[in-house]
């Protein structure tokens, strides 16, 4: 698994430090994006393995990168697992993202080990 990669959308940049460290220590290739247009052209560029992805970033909605991602994908590829770190907790904006293509969800803040745990389960069963 090590020789996977992971697309990080979000806009604050420790956390994307954050982390790219975490999931570079793991051995995974990490591209960081900071807004949805910049993610969906790398999604279609780079086919990644997993996406995750920030609900609220300035200036851009999270959601429109699940609503369009399979589009993106180049012919024959289908669209990777995307798994939502957010600090929204609400019970129905979880159900929206699950419903419109996040694969998974996580709120933040999250236990760093657990997000490599779900990430690796993610990558497992793709």
């Amino acid at each position: 698994m090590a020789s996977k990669q992971i697309l990080i959308v979000d806009d604050d940049e420790q956390m994307q430090y954050l982390l790219s460290e975490l999931l570079r220590h793991r051995g995974f290739r990490v591209i960081c994006r900071s807004d949805i247009p910049s993610a969906l052209v790398e999604l279609r560029n780079t086919r990644p393995d997993l996406v995750l992805l920030d609900l609220c970033m300035s200036g851009s909605d999270g959601t429109c990168f699940l609503k369009n991602a399979a589009h993106y994908c180049p012919e024959g590829f289908s669209k990777p697992p995307i798994i939502v770190l957010s600090v929204f907790r609400d019970k129905e904006i979880v159900d929206y993202a699950l419903e419109n293509g996040a694969t998974d969800y996580m709120t933040k803040p999250f236990d760093p080990n657990k997000l490599l745990r779900r990430v690796e389960d993610v990558l497992s069963a793709n």
